[in-house]
């Protein structure tokens, strides 16, 4: 999704990368927001290129639960 838009997105797994980011509005000019608190439609999201079909996605589905139970 934040491809198809052109978002570019950091990935921040350490604790304290949390408490810098909510101290540092921008960087390089550019804002910095957290995607998990934006409110953000995804209907208008178009398809992304490898997206599995419905009946991929079932079919898919059906293995994983064969497979793993």
């Amino acid at each position: 999704m934040f491809a198809a838009r052109k978002f570019e997105v950091l990935f921040l797994y350490d604790p304290w990368d949390e408490f810098v980011m909510d101290h540092l509005r921008e960087a390089e000019g550019k804002p910095l927001r957290p995607a998990e608190r934006r409110k953000l439609d995804l209907a208008d999201t178009a398809k992304t290129e490898g997206a599995l079909s419905e009946q991929e996605a079932q079919s898919f589905t059906v293995w994983l639960k064969e497979t793993f139970g």
